[in-house]
């Protein structure tokens, strides 16, 4: 089992290759969600630790 986490280049570069899918039907990411999302796939955050700071944002869970 491989440990290492990506690099955040290779993070940017995995979520470059799935932006396109979001953005097919003329949806644009939220900047913040972008970097959240490459902070996850670096494994920076946890799905949990995510979820936790979109509904924090909207005071949701307080």
């Amino acid at each position: 089992m491989n440990t290492d986490k990506p690099s955040e280049a290779d993070a940017r570069a995995a979520y470059d290759r799935l932006a396109p899918i979001v953005e097919w039907d003329g949806q644009q990411v939220d900047p913040r969600d972008k970097e959240r999302t490459i902070r996850l796939l670096q494994g920076e955050i946890t799905t949990d630790e995510l979820i936790a700071e979109i509904l924090g944002e909207k005071n949701i869970g307080r």
